[in-house]
This record gives C-alpha cells, structure tokens and sequence, in this order.
C-alpha cells in the first residue's frame, strides 16, 4: 500500500485481529466503508482531499468505521488546517526545525505494552526567543501526521506525556493561555485522527490545577477519564506506562532518547508533508458545514 509514494506497512496479523475487535474492521467493511466515504466526499464542494485508502483508513478507524462520524472528523481536520495554516498546520519538517532542535518534544523509542506511540512534551525546553507556543503545537501536529504513517499507531493509539519540570513563570504562562489550550483541544478531540489512550502530566504546579478546571468544561467525557495529573510521583505514571519503556528523566529503564536521530527521522519526511500539505479546502472557498 502507497502513501504519496511511500510504503506502508500492514497491519501484522495479531493487530488485524484486534483492529476486528476493537474497530469492527473486516476486509469487507474495510472496501464499503471506504467506498461509501469517497461517494460522501465527492459531494463536498470546493474541496480538493486525498482520497487514497491508506489516509482515509486513520479516520475510519478512529470512528471505528461509522462513516458519518468519519466525514465529519475529516472535514473538521480540513477546516482546522486551513483556518490554522502557517499557525499550527501546513508547516514543513525544515520550517519548523529551530523548535524542533529544541528537543520540546519527542516520542519515545520504546511502544506502550499496547502497542501505542507515546509522545513526550518537555515544556521547559520551549525558548519562546526562538518560537512562540503556537510552534509548540505545530510540531505536535507534525508529529502526528508522521507517525499516522504506520498502521499500528492508527489501531493502538498513543499516549502523551505532558511534562512541566523546570518550566519558568513565563512559559507557564504562554503554555497554559486559554486560546492556546481550547485550539489545542478542539485539535485533538474534534480532528486529530488518534486513538488517544491517556493522557498525562507530570511535575506539574499547582496553578495546572486551577487553568483544568477551567478548560475541562470543553473536553470530552473520554478524554477526563483519561487526563491524569501525576504531580511528581513517577510511581503513579507506572501504573499507566511501564518503567521499562521511559528513559532515565522519568526514572525509567530505558535508554536516554537519541535527540539528534529523532530530528533526522523527523526532516527525512520533508517531501510527504509537503505533498500532503496540497490537499483540503481551496483557497479562498467557504469551509464546509461540520455540525
């Protein structure tokens, strides 16, 4: 299976039983779904999607194949990138590389038990003399387009890992702003097509708990249950993420991250997001009706 030309793994035979399990997924649902889904897209005006099976599957499998739910999640990804764009989407890896030499974040080496990716966000790292928190969520968005590219992320999901330690009043101060935080969440929830499994925050300050209760009014039922502030205790981070995959920061087993071979994985995609970033809503055109 081909992605803008590049080779796409498939799900080994393990996971094909799960994604049937989890996700409802047969061949057979698989081959209706997808054509009913490109028959809905075709009467969406002013839009120009990629309709290659390989990138409409990550959304199909997050609504675990109820097409509906599925066009509405990619019209809303559509909206955001193009209503966000040189904000949080439609950024190359090299655009982006002075926040992503900062090593703000990262995924980790090692996959959850689950099989799940967990990305690591190290909030001290962000040196707003060099990028603005906005960047700070584009390269999340980066990320995620990159590592979609492997069918098992799309079936088991990922884990975030949200990390305050050593973060000054000032980027607490950027980083918690409550335009940032209900764009981010609007992203995650509403366009991110992931199968988010939780969601963490560590070393966090008290002042954490006072901007939560604000925005948990906007989060999701789903997402609460799965939003765990751990504080410092990495104890309480294990009962979620084994030891044995986090590296030394978290107290971990595993081995430090290598920073400088994570950036060069990132910059090597170049030429997909670049691909990818030509398709959506035409310029200038009115966004679709989501609701």
């Amino acid at each position: 299976m081909n992605l803008l030309d590049l080779k796409i793994e498939p799900l080994p035979k393990a996971l094909k039983k799960r994604a049937e399990a989890e996700l409802g997924e047969t061949p057979e649902v698989k081959e209706r779904s997808l054509k009913e889904l490109k028959d809905l897209i075709k009467g969406i005006p002013n839009i120009d999607p990629l309709i290659e099976d390989a990138f409409l599957l990550r959304f199909l499998r997050v609504r675990k194949y109820d097409v509906q739910r599925t066009l509405k999640t990619l019209l809303k990804y559509y909206n955001f990138n193009k209503e966000y764009s040189k904000t949080y989407a439609n950024f190359l890896p090299s655009e982006l590389k002075p926040i992503l030499d900062l090593n703000v974040l990262c995924v980790l080496p090692k996959k959850h038990p689950s099989g799940a990716i967990i990305f690591w966000n190290k909030c001290a790292n962000l040196d707003l003399d060099v990028g603005k928190v906005d960047d700070f969520g584009a390269l999340g968005i980066l990320f995620g387009e990159i590592y979609l590219l492997q069918e098992s992320v799309q079936v088991c999901g990922a884990h975030v890992i949200i990390d305050f330690k050593d973060c000054t009043f000032q980027q607490l101060y950027n980083i918690l702003s409550i335009t940032f935080l209900t764009r981010f969440f609007k992203y995650l929830q509403e366009c991110w097509p992931y199968r988010l499994k939780g969601f963490h925050i560590i070393n966090e300050p008290l002042y954490v708990h006072y901007i939560y209760r604000i925005i948990k009014v906007f989060l999701s039922k789903k997402l609460k249950e799965r939003f765990v502030m751990h504080g410092t205790d990495m104890k309480s981070l294990y009962k979620y993420i084994p030891r044995d995959v986090l590296p030394p920061e978290f107290e971990g087993t595993d081995d430090p991250v290598n920073n400088e071979e994570f950036r060069n994985f990132i910059l090597s995609y170049e030429n997909y997001i670049q691909k990818l970033n030509q398709f959506g809503f035409k310029t200038n055109s009115t966004e679709a009706q989501t609701d």
